[in-house]
C-alpha cells in the first residue's frame, strides 16, 4: 500500500468517527485519543474503550473517541494534528516529542502478575542454560540473534544499547538478526534452537512460566546490576538499565487547561476499576523523565537521532569561522609577503651586480639596498605579530590550569611549541569526583600542527558530549574513526596521511581508581623511586594506516597515596643534545622522575625544565614538548 492511500485512508477513517460521534452527541466536543494497536486494533479496542467512556463521564462537555494506531498511522496523524492525544512506548513518544513538540501529561502503573503496577520495565537478554559456549555478552558474536521488532523499546533497543556499550555491533557481529514481532514466539526460538540468543522486555520468562509453558530454569540471563532503589525493588530478571513506562502525551494544538482535566482524571482511576482491569495496568502517575530513553536513542542513531553526533567541515567551520578566517588570513598574508621579499631580494642581487660593473649607480644603489632592508624587517615584524596573535588563539582552546586545581592536589604542565605555535595540545574535563586528563601530540609543526589541534580538540569536545569522558578506550576508538574519516579518505584516496597520538587518564576519586589507555603514548607512575610504565597501544589515531575498527585497550590503576603520574609528548626524549648529540631518551626521563617524583611538582617543573635546555644546549628544539605531572 502506497504511503499517500495510507494517508488518506487514515484522514478516512478519522473523518468518518469524528461525523458518527458528532450526531450522536450534539452540543459535546469530540475528543481523538490515539494508541498504538501494537497487538492488533481489536485487542486495542477492548483494552482502552473503558477508558475512554471513562474519561467522557468525568470530563463533562467532551466524547472522548479511542483512534487504534499502527505504527505507520502515527507519524502521518500527529503531524497533521488528526488526533489530540497519544498512547504509544516511550521510544515513539521520544521521536514525536523531538519532531511534532508532543508533551507528556501522565506515566502508566503497567500492571505485573505479581498484582503490583510498574512505572519502569527493561529489558532481557538470554539463551538456554545448556549453552556452556555462552556465558557473557561478548559470546554472542558470530551466534544468531532474535529480537521482537526493530522500533520495540523492550523488545530490542534497550538491549541493543547494552550490546554497543559491550562493543557488540549487531549488523557486524551477529551471524543473524531476526525480528518476530511477538515476545512468547522469541522464547520459543531460543528454547527450541532456532536461534542461539534473543532479547524479550522484563517479566515475559516469569509470566511464561506461571502459565507453565516455559520451564524459566531451562535458560540463563545476561544479569545488569543497576544502582539505585528502583533497581532493589525491581523483583524480575534484567540484563539493562530500567526505563519508563508508556506515556500520554497532548499534541501541540491541543489546550493546556484539557490536558489538565484528562491528567487529573486518570491520575483518579483505581487500581481495582473496570477501566484499569481492561487496560492491564495499576493506573497513572505523574509523568516521569524520559531523558534515559532520549539518551539511548542518541545513542543508537535511530529516528529522530540519524545523524546525531557526526562531526563534518561543515560543523567545525560554523563554530570556528573567526579562528579560521584568522589563520586563513595570516597564512595568505605570509604567502604573499614572502613573494614580495623573494622580488626584494632579486632586486637586491641585480643593484649588487650593478655595483660591480657600474660605480656611478653606488650611490643610487646604496639607497635601494637600504629601503628593501627596511621593507623586509616591516615584513618580518607583520609576520611574527601574525604568529604570535595565532599562537594567542591555541592557547585559549587550552583548558584553564584554575581547573586542574580543582580536582589536583599538586600537579605542573609544561608546554612549548617548537615554533611559537605547534601541534601539542591537552585537554581536561571534570566533576566533583572524577576528571579526564588527556594529551594529543598532532602532525606537524607550526601552523599546519596548529590547525590539526584545533581539529583534534572538537572532535574530542564532540566525542565527550556524545559518550561521555569515563571510558578512555571508547572515546580514542570513536576519535580514530572520526579523524580518519576526515582527514585521510579511505585508505586509497587521501590526499594526505594526517594522524595523532593520544594519552587519556580517567580518575575516580570515589573509588580511587585510574584507567587508562594510550595511543601510542604511555603512562608513567612512580611510586618510592619505584618507575612503571603503563604503555599504550602501538596504534595512531587517524591515519591511512589506522585500523578504522580497531578497538584500544584500558589499564585500570589502583591509586595509592603518594604515587605520581606522568603524561608526555615523544617532543622532549627526540631532542638531541648533550656531549655526542644524541637523544635525551625515554631513559634519561625516567631517571628523573624516579630521582624527584617526591618533591612538589612546582620543584620538579623547574627542574626538569633546566635540565631539558642545558641537554639540549645550542642545538635547535626538535619538536613540540608537552609533559604533564599530577598526584591525586
Amino acid at each position: 500500500m502506497s504511503v499517500l492511500l495510507r494517508i488518506i485512508l487514515t484522514i478516512l477513517l478519522l473523518m468518518y468517527t469524528t461525523l458518527c460521534t458528532t450526531a450522536h452527541l450534539e452540543a459535546s466536543q469530540v475528543v481523538r485519543i490515539g494508541v498504538l494497536a501494537h497487538k492488533g486494533k481489536e485487542q486495542c479496542n477492548e483494552n482502552w474503550q473503558p477508558t475512554m467512556d471513562y474519561l467522557s463521564s468525568r470530563i463533562s462537555g467532551y466524547k472522548f473517541t479511542l483512534i487504534p494506531l499502527t505504527f505507520d498511522d502515527i507519524d502521518n496523524v500527529v503531524k497533521n494534528g488528526l488526533i489530540d492525544f497519544i498512547i504509544a512506548n516511550p521510544s515513539i513518544y521520544i521521536e514525536m516529542e523531538v519532531k511534532y513538540y508532543v508533551s507528556r501529561i501522565a506515566t502508566m502503573q503497567n500492571l505485573s502478575f505479581l498484582g503490583k503496577g510498574y512505572t519502569v520495565f527493561g529489558g532481557v537478554i538470554f539463551t538456554r542454560a545448556d549453552r556452556k559456549d555462552i556465558n557473557k555478552l561478548k559470546d554472542l558474536r558470530g551466534k544468531k540473534f532474535m529480537a521482537v521488532d526493530m522500533t520495540s523499546l523492550g523488545g530490542w533497543q534497550m538491549a541493543w544499547g547494552e550490546l554497543k556499550r559491550n562493543g557488540i555491533d549487531p549488523e557486524r557481529d551477529f551471524a543473524t538478526l531476526e525480528f518476530l514481532n511477538n515476545h512468547k514466539n522469541v522464547v520459543y526460538a531460543v528454547k527450541n534452537g532456532l536461534v542461539d540468543a534473543g532479547t524479550v522486555r522484563t517479566d515475559t520468562l516469569e509470566r511464561m512460566a506461571l502459565n507453565k509453558e516455559i520451564d524459566i530454569n531451562e535458560f540463563k540471563v545476561f544479569s545488569y546490576k543497576g544502582k539505585g532503589l528502583e533497581y532493589q525493588d525491581f523483583p524480575f530478571l534484567l540484563s539493562t538499565p530500567l526505563y519508563p513506562e508508556w506515556p500520554i502525551a497532548k499534541i501541540k494544538h491541543t489546550p493546556n487547561m484539557l490536558a489538565k482535566l484528562v491528567a487529573s482524571a486518570l491520575l483518579e482511576i483505581p487500581k481495582d476499576s473496570k477501566e484499569a482491569k481492561a487496560a492491564k495496568i495499576e493506573g497513572w502517575t505523574i509523568p516521569l523523565n524520559y531523558e534515559s530513553v532520549d539518551n539511548l536513542l542518541k545513542y543508537l542513531r535511530v529516528s529522530p537521532y540519524e545523524d546525531y553526533g557526526k562531526v563534518t567541515w561543515q560543523d567545525i567551520l560554523r563554530e570556528h569561522w573567526k579562528s579560521i578566517a584568522t589563520i586563513a588570513a595570516f597564512i595568505l598574508s605570509m604567502g604573499l609577503f614572502s613573494v614580495y621579499i623573494f622580488r626584494l631580494n632579486m632586486l637586491l642581487n641585480i643593484s649588487q651586480d650593478n655595483l660591480t660593473f657600474e660605480l656611478r649607480e653606488r650611490k643610487k644603489a646604496e639607497a635601494e639596498l637600504a629601503q628593501s632592508y627596511e621593507k623586509l624587517d616591516a615584513a618580518n615584524k607583520q609576520i611574527m605579530d601574525s604568529i604570535h596573535y595565532a599562537s594567542s588563539i591555541q592557547k585559549a582552546i587550552l583548558p584553564r590550569l584554575q581547573g586542574l586545581s580543582g580536582h589536583l592536589n599538586d600537579y605542573f604542565v609544561i608546554w612549548r611549541p617548537r615554533d611559537v605555535i605547534g601541534g601539542d595540545i591537552f585537554w581536561f574535563n571534570g566533576q566533583h569526583n572524577d576528571f579526564m586528563l588527556a594529551i594529543i601530540d598532532c602532525t606537524g609543526h607550526g601552523v599546519p600542527g596548529a590547525i590539526m589541534t584545533m581539529l583534534s580538540g572538537t572532535t574530542l569536545n564532540r566525542v565527550v558530549n556524545e559518550l561521555g569522558y569515563t571510558d578512555p578506550s571508547t572515546v580514542l576508538n570513536s576519535m580514530n574513526r572520526l579523524v580518519r574519516d576526515m582527514l585521510s579518505g579511505d585508505g586509497s584516496t587521501g590526499l594526505y596521511d594526517n594522524g595523532l597520538d593520544m594519552g587519556i587518564c580517567y580518575v575516580d576519586k570515589q573509588t580511587m581508581k585510574l584507567t587508562f589507555a594510550g595511543a601510542k603514548i604511555s603512562l608513567f607512575s612512580v611510586k618510592s623511586g619505584d618507575v612503571k610504565e603503563i604503555r599504550g597501544d602501538r596504534q595512531s589515531i587517524g591515519y591511512q594506516t589506522s585500523k578504522p575498527d580497531y578497538v584500544f585497550n584500558n589499564h585500570q590503576i589502583d591509586i595509592v597515596q603518594g604515587t605520581s603520574f606522568y603524561l608526555t609528548t615523544d617532543g622532549i626524549s627526540d631532542q638531541i643534545g648533550g656531549q655526542h648529540g644524541m637523544p635525551f631518551g625515554k631513559k634519561r626521563f625516567k631517571e628523573f622522575i624516579a630521582q624527584h617524583s617526591g618533591k612538589p611538582f612546582l620543584e620538579q617543573q623547574t627542574l626538569l625544565t633546566d635540565i631539558f635546555d642545558h641537554y639540549r644546549g645550542d642545538e635547535q628544539q626538535r619538536d613540540d614538548v608537552t609533559v604533564i605531572g599530577f598526584r591525586v
